[in-house]
């Protein structure tokens, strides 16, 4: 666990980040961080009911973080090309 300790820096550094962005550039990460973290539980929880049903999927936490994350890139592009 302890090797996962340091990543509390990256929670330091994106609320840095987000402070020093504009209003309007703070909208749209927030946005995208706002539906990447819903496609991160939505995977989270049809994994964990799947696991659950008793189906053997190679299920690891780096799937959750891999939708997590292109949900969040994929609503970025669309969120910036919509404004």
């Amino acid at each position: 666990v302890l090797p996962v300790v340091p990543l509390i820096w990256v929670g330091v550094a994106v609320v840095r980040h987000l402070r020093r962005l504009d209003d309007y550039q703070q909208r749209l990460t927030l946005q995208s961080l706002g539906v990447g973290f819903a496609v991160a539980m939505a995977a989270a929880v049809t994994l964990g009911l799947l696991g659950a049903a008793g189906l053997q999927l190679l299920v690891t936490p780096w799937i959750i973080f891999g939708a997590g994350m292109a949900g969040w890139g994929i609503t970025s592009i669309v969120v910036a090309r919509r404004a």
